[in-house]
């Protein structure tokens, strides 16, 4: 018998484990090891894939805020497909760009009102993300709003 347990992710990971499970009349089946699908199900922590979400949604709504467009809008059942390569799709390294550039030359300038909101929000998107790479919470990390908990600057 499968002891299913609905974890963020875990689908996938069976599948990139090679097994095969399918739901019938609401019980699990699978043609292979049952003790290991088990084993699996019980070792697999869906944190990390969470936080790599969260940083992932963060870093929208950072460049969202700054006014960098997004060439493509994501669904939500389409989140469990983010994973760490997928992160380079997004423009988020054009606002952290301009924060290295304008760290390089703050001594010599002040800031327009622009220049200090983009990087306010840099600011405020680098400590959320903090955030969420701190904590050891799947429950943290799943409820932590992107729109409301980082102290983005208005």
């Amino acid at each position: 018998m499968i002891n299913y347990v609905e974890k963020l992710g875990i689908q996938n990971h069976l599948v990139n484990l090679g097994f095969t499970i399918t739901q019938v009349d609401n019980v699990w089946e699978s043609d292979d090891d049952h003790t290991a699908i088990n084993a699996a199900i019980a070792a697999y922590d869906p944190l990390p894939l969470a936080k790599v979400q969260k940083i992932f949604l963060i870093k929208i709504e950072a460049n969202r805020r700054a006014g960098i467009s997004f060439a493509f809008d994501f669904k939500d059942n389409e989140l469990e497909n983010v994973n760490g390569e997928y992160l380079n799709l997004n423009l988020y390294f054009q606002l952290e760009s301009f924060a290295e550039m304008w760290a390089s030359i703050t001594g010599t300038k002040s800031a327009t009102t622009r220049t200090q909101f983009l990087l306010d929000v840099y600011t405020a998107s680098e400590n959320a993300i903090t955030a969420i790479n701190a904590s050891g919470s799947i429950a943290f990390v799943t409820s932590y709003n992107v729109e409301t908990d980082p102290a983005w600057p208005v």
